[in-house]
């Protein structure tokens, strides 16, 4: 989790800490900038720490500058950051129909290409967008449209409906539930019992009987939701580097460096670093350590931790010639 600069003759003059894996940088007339997977925008200089300008809610796929100004591809999205007003809100913003994965500015810096896809099968291929980086930015419009699902909804306040009691004494306001024969019947005088019945049954009450069910935990099925909310962390990856051979010194021994600093946590960032050798003593607690070396094959075991507390275990060989 380092940024690092180097001479053109292989010669490293500055070192910068990191919180979190730098996934993508570009250079600027002071610096560079660089994007870190958590979605941070930091701009370093040979001499200073980081410093934060701007974060985006999702990790950073590409970084381009445009005359000194930041271009972000995050998601689904391209930010131009103004160089002058960082850490403001960006100058503009352009939604791609794809996640932004490929972005590239011509030689007069006046137009921009972006691309990238959806990442699902059952969509068309996503276009490749040509922009003009000197347009005026305007906002976009939202054009309300009859929805289709409630266009048949009446909305206003319409004219009130006579209401029907039908539990009224006179007859006549539960004329409009009965069948012609039914009216015939009341209307011809039928009979008492008859007439009875059925003003019985319009009225009669309903009996709801409650239904008793087994009784629920309240505390467990709040654990259980609580259990299924939590995130789940994403454990580091483990790097304990490549495979060496080296050549024995003139003592009769050999200095190797075991270089675990590739490895990092998608999710967070890399607390501890485990060093062992083939019998599982510990041989050092730093992501970097030299080692002195016999002639011969010589196995070792990195594990790293997060914050988060999950480890991973990585094993890299040295032959000793």
């Amino acid at each position: 989790l380092e940024a690092e600069w180097w001479t053109p003759h292989g010669k490293k003059i500055w070192t910068a800490e990191l919180s979190a894996r730098c996934d993508a940088i570009t250079s600027h007339s002071r610096g560079c900038w660089l994007a870190q997977y958590d979605g941070r925008i930091l701009k370093a200089s040979i001499g200073n720490e980081p410093e934060q300008i701007w974060k985006s809610t999702y990790s950073v796929q590409c970084l381009a500058t445009i005359n000194d100004d930041l271009l972000v591809a995050s998601w689904f999205n391209l930010f131009r950051i103004p160089d002058k007003g960082m850490g403001d809100e960006p100058a503009w913003q352009v939604e791609h129909a794809g996640i932004v994965e490929h972005l590239a500015i011509n030689d007069a810096g006046d137009r921009i290409a972006i691309g990238g896809e959806d990442q699902n099968d059952y969509t068309d291929s996503e276009p490749i967008l040509i922009l003009d980086a000197d347009a005026t930015p305007r906002e976009m419009e939202v054009v309300h449209q009859d929805d289709p699902w409630t266009a048949d909804l009446q909305m206003d306040d319409g004219p009130e409906e006579e209401k029907i009691d039908i539990y009224a004494d006179d007859q006549t306001a539960i004329s409009g539930l009965l069948t012609e024969e039914e009216r015939g019947q009341i209307e011809s005088g039928g009979s008492a019992e008859s007439q009875s019945n059925l003003l019985a049954m319009l009225s009669g009450d309903l009996e709801i009987e409650e239904m008793a069910g087994s009784q629920i935990d309240t505390d467990l099925l709040l654990s259980g939701l609580e259990e299924e909310s939590k995130i789940t962390n994403v454990p580091p990856v483990s790097d304990a580097g490549f495979d060496q051979i080296i050549k024995l010194g003139k003592d009769g021994t050999a200095t190797a460096l075991l270089d675990g600093s590739r490895s990092y946590d998608p999710d967070g960032m890399v607390v501890g670093w485990i060093w062992k050798d083939r019998s599982g003593k510990t041989i050092g607690e730093t992501d970097k350590i030299n080692v002195k070396l016999n002639v011969g094959t010589h196995h070792f075991e990195l594990t790293v931790k997060d914050n988060d507390g999950a480890t991973t275990t990585d094993t890299t060989t040295v032959i000793v010639e």
